[in-house]
């Protein structure tokens, strides 16, 4: 595999960390791709301010929040994952989303957590690579015009994440075109059988 065939299969991977949403999808992910991101992310916990809270339009936990919030460390960077997804991976919440990727002394401190070896290790993880990735070519990262999941295009005329939606929307274009044309086509189309039908009679009528 080609070091370009890599980066790009971890930035799908990025895709579908972002696309997680909720226990039983997030432990598949855990237990599936354990070398994408520290382990520690999935146990440790940090304490979230309510104006972080509020402006998220993705916020995971049910109900209004109170006076703080705490959030596993991967639900805290998967919402700001998708706010960078959303604003087009902008220089500022790149740096940020990567810096979480490094050694969180603060978790460490506020949360009194054994870390794991490699987690104290400045380790590289592929989520940061596909961020770096996905910053220095953004317009790999979209939305699925059909099911709306994050996904990433290996090239520019893609719309779908997927055949299957691809596919699907195909089938729903046809499904359109049909409630909106179909009547008419049915009416054109017998219309021209008739005319035929009635030429056929002619022709055998002259070559009696």
């Amino acid at each position: 595999m080609t070091e370009e065939t890599e980066i790009f299969r971890d930035a799908q991977t990025l895709a579908t960390f972002s696309n997680l949403n909720d226990a039983q999808s997030a432990d598949y992910f855990r237990h599936n791709f354990q070398d994408f991101l520290p382990e520690d992310w999935w146990d440790i916990e940090v304490t979230i301010e309510p104006r972080e809270i509020t402006r998220s339009p993705e916020r995971l936990s049910l109900g209004p929040p109170g006076p703080e919030e705490r959030l596993k460390v991967w639900i805290k960077n998967q919402r700001e994952l998708r706010e960078a997804w959303q604003a087009g991976f902008p220089l500022e919440k790149c740096v940020r989303l990567i810096s979480e990727g490094a050694i969180p002394y603060h978790l460490h401190a506020a949360t009194q957590t054994q870390l794991s070896p490699a987690f104290r290790r400045a380790t590289v993880w592929p989520y940061q690579r596909s961020i770096m990735f996905l910053a220095t070519e953004s317009w790999r990262a979209r939305f699925c015009e059909h099911c709306g999941n994050r996904y990433v295009a290996e090239k520019p005329g893609r719309h779908y994440c997927s055949v299957e939606c691809s596919g699907a929307a195909r089938k729903q274009s046809r499904r359109t075109w049909w409630d909106e044309h179909g009547e008419d086509w049915r009416a054109r189309n017998t219309k021209s059988k008739q005319k035929e039908t009635a030429n056929r009679k002619i022709t055998r009528r002259i070559t009696r």
